[in-house]
C-alpha cells in the first residue's frame, strides 16, 4: 500500500500558529503559491500588505534556504541591474540568473526612500518582470550584461504602499496585493509562547518538488469567466484620478488599464493555489477573492463594500462620514472620483454601484 503524502500546509500552519496567530493563515498559502508559480511562464508578483509586527517577515523566511529564492534586505537603484566594474551586470544576472524569486521582507524602506531612488528601483522591477533587461545594465557596451529570464517577486510592506497603489496603474501595474491581517491582540490573556526549534523544511522541499511535477487539473469554463471579470473589475476600480495638490480640483481622469496583464497574474494565482490544494475548493476561492479585494485602494474598497452590503444597495455621505475613519473632505473627494469613474452613481442624496460595474462585481464574486 502506497504511503500517502501529507500536505505540508497544515504542518506549516501548525508551526507558525504555535507561537503567533495568523488567523485564517492565507499568507502561508500565498507564499507557497508564489514559490510554485515559478513553474509557469510568468511567476507571481505578490505584495503582502499589513501592519507592522503582524508576522509578514516571519512567514516569508519560510523560503530563506530555498536555492531558487533570494532574500534582499537592502536595495538601491543599481542593486538589481548595474553596469559598474565588478558588478557582473547586477544582482539579477549574477545571482538569480535565468530564474528565481526575489523576496523583500521589508519593502517599506524603499517606499520611504528618496523619490529618485524609488523611481529607479520601480523602473528596474518593471523591466525585470518583462523578462529582458539588456538595455539597462550599463553604458559601456563592452561591460553590458544582457539578461533574459523569469523572476517572481514576494514583498512584505506596511500600508505605506497605499500611496503607490493609487497611482501605479498608470505606470503599468505588475503585481497583485494581499492585505494580511491578524486577530486583535488581547493584552489580558496574552502569554508569550516559545518558538519551536525545528521548521518542517524537509517536508516543504519534498512538497515543492512534487508540486513542480504535478499536471494542472482542468477547471470549468465558468472559472475562466470569473477570472476575466475579476481582472476587468480591478482595472476599473483602481483607475487613477489626478488632482491639483493645492486646489484639490480634478486635473485629469486617466483611462483604465487594459486587464490583460492582470488576467495573466490572476490565472497564475489560481493555477498555483489549485496545485497546492490539488483542486479548486472553498479555500482557494476565498484566497482568490481576498487578493482581488486587496488590489483596490483601501479607501475606495471601503465605499464599494459599504454600498454592496447595505440593505438597499445604497449609502449616503452622512452614513459614510460616521462609518469610515476619513475626514469629510476626503470622503467627498472619494465619492466624486468614483462617480467620475462610473463606479458609483448618485441619485438624490444616495450613492449606488453603477449598473455595469455592479454586474461585473456579481459575475466574479
Amino acid at each position: 500500500m502506497e504511503k500517502s503524502i501529507k500536505s505540508p500546509i497544515g504542518e506549516i500552519q501548525d508551526y507558525y500558529n504555535s507561537y503567533m496567530d495568523l488567523g485564517e493563515g492565507y499568507i502561508v498559502d500565498l507564499v507557497l503559491a508564489t514559490r510554485i508559480s515559478l513553474r509557469f511562464k510568468k511567476p507571481l508578483w505578490l505584495v503582502i500588505q499589513g501592519v507592522p509586527s503582524s508576522g509578514k517577515t516571519e512567514v516569508l523566511k519560510m523560503l530563506k534556504d530555498d536555492p531558487m529564492c533570494h532574500l534582499l534586505y537592502d536595495i538601491t537603484g543599481k542593486t538589481l541591474l548595474s553596469g559598474a566594474n565588478g558588478a557582473e551586470g547586477g544582482y539579477i544576472p549574477r545571482e538569480v540568473k535565468d530564474e528565481g524569486i526575489l523576496i523583500f521582507p521589508d519593502f517599506t524602506t524603499v517606499l520611504s526612500g528618496p523619490k529618485y531612488t524609488q523611481s529607479n528601483i520601480m523602473s528596474q522591477l518593471r523591466v525585470i518582470h518583462d523578462g529582458n533587461a539588456s538595455k539597462l545594465t550599463g553604458i559601456d557596451t563592452e561591460r553590458k550584461k544582457p539578461w533574459s529570464g523569469k523572476v517572481g517577486l514576494l514583498v512584505a510592506v506596511t500600508d505605506a504602499i497605499e500611496v503607490f497603489k493609487k497611482k501605479a496603474s498608470i505606470l503599468g501595474e505588475r503585481w497583485l496585493y494581499y492585505q494580511h491581517s491578524v486577530p486583535e491582540f488581547n493584552p489580558i490573556d496574552y502569554k508569550k509562547p516559545s518558538i519551536p526549534t525545528e521548521f518542517p523544511k524537509k517536508e516543504l522541499d519534498e512538497y515543492i518538488d512534487m508540486m513542480n511535477k504535478l499536471d494542472l487539473p482542468e477547471w470549468p469554463d465558468d472559472l475562466n469567466i470569473k477570472i476575466n471579470c475579476a481582472a476587468k473589475w480591478i482595472a476599473m476600480s483602481r483607475t487613477v484620478v489626478h488632482r491639483d495638490s493645492r486646489t484639490k480640483e480634478i486635473i485629469q481622469i486617466f483611462r483604465p488599464e487594459e486587464p490583460f496583464r492582470l488576467r495573466e497574474l490572476l490565472f497564475t494565482l489560481m493555477r498555483s493555489l489549485i496545485l497546492i490544494h490539488t483542486h479548486y475548493n472553498k479555500r482557494t476561492n476565498d484566497i482568490f477573492m481576498s487578493v482581488v479585494f486587496s488590489c483596490i485602494p483601501i479607501d475606495r474598497m471601503a465605499i464599494i463594500s459599504s454600498t454592496f452590503h447595505s440593505e438597499d444597495g445604497s449609502v449616503s455621505k452622512g452614513y459614510l462620514n460616521d462609518l469610515l475613519p476619513y475626514s469629510k473632505s476626503k470622503i467627498h473627494s472619494l465619492l466624486e472620483d468614483m462617480v467620475k469613474l462610473s463606479l458609483i452613481v448618485k441619485k438624490e442624496d444616495k450613492y449606488y454601484l453603477e449598473l455595469t460595474f455592479g454586474k461585473l462585481y456579481a459575475n466574479w464574486y
